[in-house]
């Protein structure tokens, strides 16, 4: 269910990123098609991530901020591997805001704060009061 939520979420704003009026909001409700993606990885090896500490780790991996959308097979050769390894695999991704996360220099606390920030504002785009 919160895998469901967050496709939701980042599904919404993609739409608002892309000025849709009238944005289908579930392009592909099929999680075994476009599946969520913790950059930071739920099971990150600490030696692969050593700029995030037991306790960042644990702050920061369920973030909307570190979650991004995937193809199933994009999310598979992502895996748990560190960040520049999956850099590639986000740039070619046709979801313009994964797209964005493969443009960082470095991943850490503060990317993940920073990208927070943005799609905040995002959310009050796509649903606005």
């Amino acid at each position: 269910m919160l895998n469901d939520l967050g496709r939701y979420y980042l599904r919404a704003l993609e739409a608002a990123n892309a000025d849709e009026n009238e944005p289908w909001y579930v392009q592909n409700d099929d999680p075994s098609a476009v599946t969520l993606e913790h950059i930071l990885p739920t099971n990150a090896d600490a030696q692969d991530w050593k700029q995030f500490d037991e306790e960042d780790r644990r702050r920061f991996t369920k973030r909307l901020g570190n979650l991004c959308l995937l193809t199933k097979s994009g999310n598979e050769s992502a895996g748990n591997l560190p960040f520049e390894s999956k850099t590639a695999t986000y740039t070619s991704s046709p979801y313009a805001l994964t797209n964005e996360v493969g443009a960082y220099g470095a991943w850490t606390s503060k990317e993940i704060e920073a990208r927070q920030a943005r799609l905040s504002t995002l959310a009050l785009k796509a649903w606005p009061i």
